[in-house]
C-alpha cells in the first residue's frame, strides 16, 4: 500500500508538472543575454557581485533548494540558487529545468528585490549572513526607498526588527512561502555574498570581513527581541 500511494504520488507530480509546462512553457538553460536583462558588476571591498535587473522577469521558488530568476523563460545565473543535497550547483541542476514552474503565479506591478535562499532564510545565522548583505551590496548603486516589494521567505518579528533598520516596513514585504511563483514589472536580484561553491560550511569559513564589519556598525545599537 505505501508503494502504491508513493507511486500514485509521484504519476499526480509529473501531471501537474506537465500541465504547468503547457501553461508557462519549459525553461532553458542558455548563455543568450536577453534584451530585457541587464547585468551590473558592484565591487565591494575586495569582492565583486553580479547585480541583475530583469523587465517582466519572475522568481519561482520550492523553498527548499532551489530559486530560479526567470527572463522570457531562460533561467538567469549568477543569481539564481539551486543548492543539491547540501551543495550548491549550476543553474542546470535548478528544479525548474526539469520540472518547469508548478505554482500559479502572482502578477506583482513595480520593482521586486529578491531575498529568497532555498530552507535556510530563517536560520539566524544565514539570515544576517547572507539574505541582510544583500541589501547591503543594492544599498551601493541603488535605493533601497525605490524598491516596491522585497520577496523574502515567511519573516519572524525579529527579521522584521532587522529589516526596520534598512527603513523595510512589513507592507512591503512579499511571502515566498505563500507566493512562490511571481511576475514583476522588474525583478532585481545580486549574488551570494560569500557562497559560490561546494558546500556551505566550508565557504562560511571564508565569510568576507566586510560583512562582518557592516552587519556590526548597523546593529551595534539595536537590541533585537
Amino acid at each position: 500500500m505505501f508503494f502504491l500511494r508513493k507511486k500514485l504520488q509521484l504519476i499526480y507530480k509529473l501531471l501537474i508538472s506537465q500541465i504547468f509546462k503547457l501553461i508557462y512553457g519549459r525553461i532553458i538553460l542558455s548563455d543568450k543575454i536577453q534584451d530585457n536583462v541587464k547585468f551590473k558588476e558592484i565591487n565591494k571591498a575586495e569582492h565583486k557581485y553580479k547585480f541583475v535587473e530583469v523587465i517582466n522577469g519572475r522568481i519561482f521558488t520550492d523553498y527548499i533548494e532551489n530559486v530560479a530568476i526567470i527572463c522570457k523563460n531562460q533561467i538567469i545565473n549568477h543569481v539564481s540558487y539551486q543548492q543539491i543535497n547540501g551543495e550548491l550547483k549550476e543553474p542546470s541542476f535548478n528544479v525548474v529545468i526539469k520540472k518547469g514552474t508548478p505554482k500559479f503565479k502572482k502578477k506583482i506591478n513595480g520593482k521586486v528585490f529578491s531575498l529568497v535562499q532555498g530552507a535556510s532564510g530563517n536560520n539566524y545565522f544565514h539570515w544576517m549572513f547572507d539574505i541582510l548583505p544583500r541589501l547591503i551590496i543594492l544599498e551601493k548603486i541603488y535605493p533601497l526607498s525605490a524598491i516596491d516589494y522585497f520577496y523574502c521567505p515567511e519573516i519572524k518579528p525579529w527579521q522584521l526588527q532587522t529589516l526596520s533598520i534598512f527603513k523595510i516596513k512589513e507592507n512591503k514585504i512579499i511571502n515566498s512561502n505563500y507566493y512562490r511563483h511571481i511576475l514583476a514589472d522588474k525583478v532585481l536580484a545580486v549574488s551570494h555574498p560569500w557562497y559560490h561553491k561546494g558546500r556551505i560550511l566550508n565557504e562560511a569559513k571564508n565569510l568576507p570581513k566586510w560583512i562582518i564589519d557592516e552587519i556590526s556598525s548597523k546593529f551595534k545599537n539595536t537590541k533585537l527581541s
